[in-house]
């Protein structure tokens, strides 16, 4: 009896398989004998179906999509998903998203959503574990008007730049430049000064009088250095004028009609135009059964 146990319940699966497959099949051909017989009442309730699908689309508002490309350099790629998804939790949340963005109430219902997209996926998924590569990412807006997207971008970029964390850090790196900046004016002068001596003492050298300098001091270095000084000044002056947390990259496009909704509205208005006349023609014959 043990034996023959595995070889009943084999069984019993074959026929359970062979049993669902048969009614399958019986059902599927039921349905298209049924739908075949009866095409053109159905074809009439796929066509309401179809026409209501496409006069809700018609009844909504437009969505127009756009999205925005952003550079940072001094949050890691999480804390700007972080940044982006405090704001996408916000969807149908006007009350809330008009306040953290400070922006009206009447262009807070305007937005439907806005979402976080690294720029290059692939490379996201790489670098996935790394906080010392930092790669752009895109603000993906949908909105009911195309109207709001300057002003949009504007208050996007103005809620990531005045973060706390970001604002107390840029702080204290603009402070460091300016003092960097005072120290490389100062070293600058020196050196000019010191140049006008070299000078004075080489012009003077064979008529006896000049400056007399203790160490000798070559020229070529001390041009050298003001080289130096002068390029590093340049490049102080640049990261004070690239300081931002965020630096926008590409803005908005002015916005796309979303067209894909409508062919969906359609569809789904014809599946279920099909299956409520279905279920209406199989209780009608029911009925006269």
């Amino acid at each position: 009896m043990e034996n023959n146990s595995p070889v009943k319940e084999e069984i019993d699966l074959i026929y359970l398989l062979r049993a669902t497959r048969d009614g399958s099949t019986t059902f599927i051909n039921w349905i298209i004998n049924f739908s075949i017989k009866n095409i053109l009442v159905l074809l009439v309730f796929m066509a309401i179906g179809g026409g209501i699908g496409f006069g809700v689309f018609n009844v909504k508002k437009e969505v127009y999509i756009s999205d925005l490309s952003i550079a940072h350099n001094r949050f890691d790629n999480d804390q700007c998903f972080e940044l982006i998804n405090n704001l996408t939790k916000l969807k149908g949340k006007e009350d809330l998203l008009y306040k953290k963005l400070c922006i009206t109430r009447e262009m807070a219902a305007e937005i439907k959503s806005l979402s976080y997209e690294p720029i290059n996926p692939r490379v996201s998924k790489i670098y996935n574990d790394s906080v010392e590569v930092r790669y752009p990412f895109k603000v993906n807006a949908e909105v009911y008007s195309q109207n709001i997207l300057d002003t949009l971008q504007r208050k996007i970029m103005q809620y990531l730049e005045t973060n706390e964390y970001g604002v107390k850090r840029k702080e204290l790196e603009k402070e460091y430049l300016e003092d960097y900046e005072q120290k490389l004016k100062n070293e600058i002068q020196a050196i000019d000064t010191l140049k006008r001596l070299v000078n004075q003492s080489i012009a003077h050298k064979n008529m006896g009088n000049g400056v007399i300098i203790d160490e000798p001091i070559d020229p070529v270095k001390i041009s050298q250095r003001a080289v130096e000084l002068y390029n590093a000044q340049l490049k102080t002056k640049e990261k004070q004028k690239l300081n931002d947390s965020f630096e926008l990259i590409v803005g908005f496009n002015g916005g796309v009609r979303k067209t894909a909704n409508v062919l969906m509205s359609s569809i789904y208005g014809v599946l279920a135009g099909y299956l409520i006349g279905l279920m209406l023609l199989y209780r009608r014959s029911k009925s006269k059964g």
